[in-house]
């Protein structure tokens, strides 16, 4: 049972996307109170830097 996400393992994003992505992220994360929302949008932050 694959899960089908935007990004497949074979496929790597190209930077500009990865970078919309992040600055979103960093949006939310200012505007997010909750501290598990924070933390997931963390996670999010730290898979884009990772891609580029």
């Amino acid at each position: 049972m694959g899960q089908q996400g935007t990004l497949s393992s074979h496929q790597k994003p190209n930077t500009r996307e990865v970078i919309i992505m992040r600055k979103y992220y960093l949006n939310k994360l200012k505007s997010t109170c909750s501290k598990l929302e924070r933390e997931a949008l963390r996670t999010l932050i730290e898979l884009c830097n990772w891609c580029y």
